[in-house]
């Protein structure tokens, strides 16, 4: 599902997710990297591809109450891509985050004034939520010509009142924790993990 907002508010939510999603899942020979549940903006490359190197300015999302307690395989459950803002997650529900997808995230914080709060993560078999992009964080290694104001998306999200179970790397992933790490956001802070972590995502502040 792909939200875009360029006005008033837009909600996705609610709904249960009943069966696995992506390329990989229908009955062709094809395969490929896709499934997303929820896509908001559009990713930098395809932003360089077809708009010149611009990012996509999708704004006012609100999405919620997204149901894959079941565990059905997808890649993220929710990627909020560089350049969007005012983004509201909530009372989401992964627990089949990633499956055969390369280890995917269950939920990309890739823009600013991000807020995820009240979801439940579970089964990741790599880190549950990825703050800032790579390519944005890696621009002399991108594949892509990153533009210029992708290197100052990822900062000033919120991320609280999240659970964290079962998961192989961290709960919350930076990718430069200098750059777009905890001082870089508006709050991180309130959340339940069960291993290890990268700084202190359940301190409250």
């Amino acid at each position: 599902m792909y939200a875009s907002s360029f006005g008033d508010t837009v909600e996705v939510g609610e709904f249960e997710v009943v069966g696995p999603i992506g390329l990989d899942y229908l009955l062709t020979e094809d395969s490929g990297y896709n499934g997303e549940v929820v896509y908001v903006g559009r990713s930098i490359g395809k932003a360089v591809d077809t708009e010149g190197a611009v990012l996509n300015p999708t704004h006012d999302v609100h999405i919620h109450h997204i149901d894959d307690s079941a565990g059905h395989e997808h890649a993220e459950l929710v990627d909020v891509k560089p350049g969007t803002s005012d983004v509201l997650v909530e009372y989401c529900t992964d627990a089949g985050c990633a499956g055969s997808y390369q280890e995917s995230l269950a939920i990309g914080v890739k823009g600013r004034e991000i807020t995820v709060r009240f979801c439940r993560i579970e089964n990741v078999p790599a880190n549950g939520i990825q703050v800032a992009s790579w390519h944005g964080a890696n621009p002399d290694e991108s594949p892509s010509d990153v533009p210029e104001a992708a290197l100052d998306e990822g900062r000033a999200n919120e991320i609280y009142g999240n659970v964290f179970r079962n998961y192989a790397g961290t709960p919350i992933e930076y990718m430069d924790v200098d750059d777009y790490g905890p001082d870089a956001q508006r709050r991180i802070c309130g959340n339940e993990y069960d291993g290890t972590a990268e700084g202190t995502p359940g301190l409250f502040g």
